[in-house]
């Protein structure tokens, strides 16, 4: 009678033993689909357990972690849209540039200076776009001190003036991408130009004007103005 009812204990507790490697064993096939799912981008895949265990518990933190990467992932790509509207609606020229000083990003008014197709100007080397000599050199700057200014010279057919500002994304790294701004102030220096002209001009005819009244005033006869 003994031997029987331990017969029956163990057949039993084979029995619960088998039941649970066969539960933990499809719960990790569930999890470890579940993860793969993730790895592929899908997101909305959840994992639910009917049992209140450690597998369970793993589960729901899962989905926990699947719902903040969804979330995570709809605020990046809205703020992204919103990045990428603001952008090309800006009149300054604008690119991001990676630490290697490749172009990452180009928005409308830089492919409209460059007159390059943006499929030709990213990941290309910001020298080899921009045909602006101090580039290199006011990167190089920026990197070492942080946000830069400088006004620079675009010598094409078009001889336009920029003024340049260039600043790192993380202030505390060389290797940091940086943004570079290329507003276009050839008007203002146009404007201020002819300004001068006009100036020096005027100042001449005066300096023309009051010597001729001089040498006219130095030879008229004595007593003529009396």
């Amino acid at each position: 009678m003994v031997s029987e009812a331990l017969l029956i204990i163990l057949a039993g507790v084979c029995g619960y033993l088998i039941y649970r490697l066969v539960y933990i064993q499809k719960g990790l096939s569930l999890i470890v689909e579940l993860l793969r799912a993730y790895l592929g981008g899908d997101l909305k895949k959840r994992l639910y357990l009917e049992r209140e265990d450690k597998l369970q518990e793993i589960g729901s933190l899962l989905n926990a972690l699947a719902e903040l990467c969804e979330k995570k992932t709809h605020e990046a790509t809205w703020k992204g849209y919103s990045l990428k509207a603001v952008l090309e609606g800006l009149p300054d020229a604008i690119a991001l540039l990676g630490p290697d000083e490749r172009v990452h990003m180009a928005n409308p008014a830089f492919l409209n200076l460059v007159d390059i197709p943006e499929g030709d100007v990213l990941e290309r080397p910001i020298t080899e776009v921009l045909n602006l000599p101090e580039v290199s050199r006011v990167l190089e700057s920026a990197r070492a001190e942080g946000q830069l200014k400088a006004e620079v010279f675009y010598d094409d057919e078009r001889q336009k003036h920029f003024r340049v500002l260039v600043c790192p994304i993380e202030m505390s790294s060389k290797e940091s991408p940086v943004v570079l701004l290329l507003h276009d102030i050839s008007e203002t220096k146009r404007t201020e130009q002819i300004r001068r002209d006009f100036v020096a001009n005027v100042s001449q005819e005066l300096k023309t004007a009051i010597a001729a009244i001089k040498s006219y005033a130095e030879t008229m006869p004595e007593g003529a103005l009396e």
